[in-house]
């Protein structure tokens, strides 16, 4: 499990870097296709943003997909096509038909990949409290048809998520994030690996998953488990996170000028500023 999920941000290490709007800006949180600046967003992300070739239109959502060695990597836009939570659950949907159809498409393509890889940008685990509006919960119908493809095709063991949104790192081995009810489906999943940015707010969405989610501590970039952290360890140990020298100093100043910081590439080879 540990394995794949390992070789899968290899992978994209080695291959660069894929950014992927998720919070559409100057408006309150989980906004959707209804959002005022959506448009502006996704006109400005094909603009300014390096990209993988994306859908032709302006108001096509902007997922994508690549390869890095035998590595098959899809990338899905879970917030300019998904429908308010308002309307009824047989009428919302997370990606919009056509970047589901496109989803299933590039998952056939993908059946006999060694490793297949979908960044999700939302919770897909959320087990622990399916009436919460976080994540796919809302989803069900479509997320259901999704899992039931990837059970379809054989893909349980050679696909890895990467999700994101929460504030937290965790990974579930395929425990909790199967949601396929197709006769003879494996009762554990695929592997879910879930990324978080450590310079933010700890928060807790989705779960449970198989290991500890590790959260933010104080105001450092120091994570530790919730379940795993003795009562007053930090204090005990005099310092509020890792100790910073002379030369982290240094190299943090270097990276803030752009030094030795590699620069992103266009999808059509270019570097960018």
């Amino acid at each position: 499990m540990r394995k794949r999920a390992v070789v899968a941000l290899f992978a994209l290490a080695s291959g660069g870097v894929v950014t992927l709007k998720e919070q559409e800006p100057d408006l309150p949180n989980d906004s959707d296709r209804t959002s005022r600046s959506r448009g502006a967003a996704l006109e400005g992300y094909r603009r300014f943003v390096p990209h993988y070739p994306l859908a032709p239109g302006p108001d096509a959502p902007i997922h994508q997909a690549f390869r890095v060695g035998r590595v098959v990597f899809l990338v899905t836009d879970c917030r300019s096509a998904r429908s308010p939570r308002r309307l009824p659950e047989g009428e919302r949907t997370m990606l919009g038909e056509p970047q589901r159809l496109w989803l299933e498409e590039q998952l056939e393509a993908a059946r006999s990949a060694p490793l297949v890889v979908w960044v999700n940008s939302v919770p897909w685990i959320t087990k622990r409290d399916e009436s919460t509006k976080e994540g796919w919960a809302p989803f069900e119908r479509e997320r259901r048809r999704i899992a039931d493809t990837i059970v379809r095709l054989g893909l349980v063991e050679r696909l890895v998520m990467l999700s994101g949104d929460a504030h937290m790192l965790a990974l579930d081995d395929g425990t909790h994030s199967q949601y396929s009810t197709l006769p003879g489906a494996p009762a554990r999943g695929f592997v879910v690996a879930h990324a978080a940015p450590m310079d933010r707010r700890p928060t807790r969405k989705g779960g449970p998953t198989r290991t500890p989610r590790w959260r933010r501590t104080g105001s450092t970039a120091s994570w530790t488990s919730p379940r795993r952290r003795r009562p007053g360890a930090r204090a005990a140990a005099g310092h509020a996170g890792p100790a910073r020298g002379p030369r982290h100093e240094a190299r943090t100043r270097e990276v803030r000028a752009g030094v030795g910081v590699p620069r992103l590439g266009r999808a059509d080879g270019s570097l960018c500023p």
